[in-house]
């Protein structure tokens, strides 16, 4: 199998930002809400939020396993599925943050039920773990392709 090229290990590195972007706003959402009185709205976006981020944090670790990876590639249909998805968890945790960072009252009143109702229909968790699933195979099939360490020393 060929060396991953550079324009691959670029594609690595941007998802890996951005993963790392999810994470960041995500933490920012916790941070908000640790301050307030939780509603039963609010403890099921903190789970889901904590379940996203919990998987955005996986995909990184693969990720960077597969940058540290002297052969092989992610296919690119993995790599821009995990793109998109992060970007519709930012949108989405914007989203968030924008009502929370406007008014926690109003966050309370009028956008938590709704949110969580959009988060559900979203699937973005689910889309999330079958991609984390496509690409842990994609990069254990290339583990299992390239030599080991000890035979080519």
């Amino acid at each position: 199998m060929d060396e991953a090229s550079d324009d691959q290990k670029l594609r690595l590195v941007e998802v890996l930002l951005k993963c790392s972007m999810v994470i960041k706003k995500i933490s920012a959402a916790l941070a908000i809400m640790v301050e307030k009185r939780a509603t039963l709205e609010e403890k099921m976006i903190k789970s889901y939020f904590i379940r996203l981020a919990s998987v955005q944090g996986q995909v990184s670790e693969r990720i960077v396993t597969a940058l540290a990876a002297k052969e092989g590639a992610v296919g690119r249909t993995i790599l821009s599925d995990l793109d998109t998805v992060a970007d519709k968890i930012l949108s989405s945790v914007d989203d968030f943050l924008k009502a929370a960072r406007y008014d926690l009252n109003y966050l309370e009143q009028y956008f938590e039920h709704q949110f969580y109702s959009e988060l559900e229909t979203s699937k973005l968790l689910e889309d999330s773990l079958k991609l984390f699933a496509s690409l842990s195979a994609s990069i254990d099939q290339m583990d299992q392709n390239s030599p080991s360490q000890a035979e080519t020393e």
